[in-house]
C-alpha cells in the first residue's frame, strides 16, 4: 500500500506538529507492506522527525500558494504547473493521497487531474479570508478530496462538507504547575510572530496593567516581518513599572516554558482555526486566556479552565488579566486541573491519532 501525504512546511510550529503527529498516526496504524512518502518544500526540523516516524521524505520546492509569490503572478503560475506535473507522477500508484492545508494548491490541481482511483483527503487548518474563500471552494470541488476540519469555526468559514477532527497534543504525564508566585502572575504567548497573533495587542494592553505581571514572548518572525520583532522590544520597554516582558525564540521543546508560566495567552486578533497553543497549555494544567473566536470557543470553557474575552478588545483583555485569580491560589490550581482533565478527555494525542488513521484508513482494509 502507498500513501502519500503533502505538507507547506518544513518547520515545527503549530500546523507542523500536527502533521507530523498525522504521519505518525498513518505509519503506526497502516496495513502490512506499506509505503509512506512525505512530500515536504525544503529541508528542515520536520523532515529529521518525518523520517525518525519511518516515513519517506522527498521534496518540492514550488506550488505551495503563499502571498508572497503571488506578487510575481506569471512565475508563480509557472512554478504551480511544474509542480503540479511532478506531483502527478509522485501520485502513480497510490492508495491515499493525504493533503496537509490548503496552501498545497498544486496537490489539489494534481488530485484534480489524477485518473489514479485514490482515496484523496484534504486536511484544512486555515480559515481563509473572504477574497480566498471562493477560489479555495472550487480548488476543493475540483480535486475530488474528502474534507477534514481541524474544527466546526473553519468548517463552517469554508461552507462544504466535511469531518471534525480536533488536533491532539503529547502532553506530560500529569498537571504539573511550578511552585512560585511571589514575583506576580506569569503570563506566556507561545508562537510565531506576526500581525494577527496578537503579541502587539497583549503588550499595548498591558500598559496599564495595576498587577505585578511577568511575560514570556516566544517564537521569531519570518524575514519578511522581522521588523514586528524590533516593534515588540520597543513597546515592551515601555511597559509599567510593575510589567516585565522577556523574549525567546523559537525553541522546539517548549515546555520549560509551559511549566514556568500561571497562564497561557492566546490573544490573536483575527479568528484562529484551531488553536493548537491552547490545548498544550491544557496539557500542562495551564488555564488560558483566550479571544473569543474562531476554533479558540471550542477549546476554552469560559471561568472553567480559562477566561475568553472580546476579540480585538485591548480593554477587554487588560480587564481580564486583571481578574485573573492569584497565582497558585484554590481558584488558580481549580482552572488549572480542568484544563488537563479537557484536555486528557478530548485533546491528547492518542485520541487524535485514533481519529486520523480511521478516516484514512476507512476504505483500506483492516490496520495494523
Amino acid at each position: 500500500m502507498k500513501i502519500v501525504c503533502v505538507h507547506q512546511s518544513a518547520e515545527l510550529y503549530g500546523s507542523d506538529r500536527s502533521f507530523l503527529a498525522a504521519v505518525e498516526a498513518i505509519v503506526q496504524h497502516a496495513p502490512t507492506p506499506a509505503e509512506v512518502e512525505v512530500i515536504l518544500p525544503e529541508h528542515g526540523p520536520l523532515a529529521a522527525r518525518i523520517s525518525e516516524a519511518g516515513g519517506s521524505v522527498h521534496f518540492e520546492s514550488e506550488g505551495y500558494l503563499r502571498r508572497s509569490l503571488l506578487r510575481r503572478p506569471l512565475s508563480f503560475a509557472s512554478g504551480l504547473l511544474a509542480a503540479t506535473r511532478r506531483l502527478l507522477h509522485r501520485f502513480r500508484g497510490a492508495d491515499v493521497i493525504y493533503v496537509n492545508t490548503l496552501v498545497c494548491a498544486s496537490a489539489l490541481l494534481a488530485c484534480a487531474l489524477s485518473t489514479r482511483r485514490a482515496r484523496r483527503i484534504l486536511h484544512v487548518r486555515e480559515i481563509p479570508g473572504r477574497k480566498e474563500l471562493a477560489f479555495f471552494r472550487v480548488l476543493i470541488r475540483l480535486s475530488g478530496v474528502e474534507v477534514v476540519y481541524n474544527s466546526q469555526a473553519t468548517r463552517l468559514a469554508i461552507g462544504l462538507p466535511g469531518t471534525v477532527v480536533y488536533n491532539g497534543v503529547p502532553g506530560p504525564a500529569a498537571c504539573t504547575q511550578e511552585l512560585g508566585g511571589d514575583d506576580g502572575v506569569r503570563l506566556l504567548m507561545i508562537g510565531r510572530i506576526n500581525a494577527w497573533k496578537g503579541q502587539k495587542f497583549l503588550l499595548q494592553a498591558l500598559l496599564r496593567s495595576q498587577r505585578r505581571i511577568r511575560l514570556r514572548i516566544v517564537g521569531s518572525a519570518i524575514d519578511a516581518q522581522v521588523h514586528l520583532v524590533e516593534e515588540l522590544h520597543h513597546i515592551a520597554r515601555s511597559l509599567p513599572d510593575g510589567v516585565t516582558c522577556e523574549f525567546f525564540g523559537f525553541c522546539e521543546d517548549p515546555s520549560e516554558h509551559y511549566r514556568w508560566c500561571h497562564y497561557v495567552v492566546v490573544p490573536s486578533t483575527s479568528p484562529e482555526p484551531f488553536g493548537r497553543v491552547a490545548i498544550e497549555g491544557f496539557s500542562y494544567g495551564k488555564p488560558v486566556i483566550a479571544a473569543a473566536h474562531g476554533g479558540l470557543t471550542e477549546i476554552v470553557e469560559h471561568g472553567q479552565d480559562g477566561f475568553l474575552f472580546e476579540p480585538a478588545s485591548q480593554v477587554a483583555l487588560a480587564q481580564t488579566i486583571e481578574g485573573l485569580p492569584h497565582a497558585l491560589s484554590p481558584g488558580h490550581l481549580a482552572l488549572g486541573r480542568r484544563a488537563f482533565d479537557a484536555f486528557s478527555s478530548r485533546f491528547s494525542v492518542e485520541s487524535y491519532a485514533e481519529r486520523i488513521s480511521r478516516l484514512v484508513f476507512a476504505s483500506s482494509g483492516p490496520t495494523k
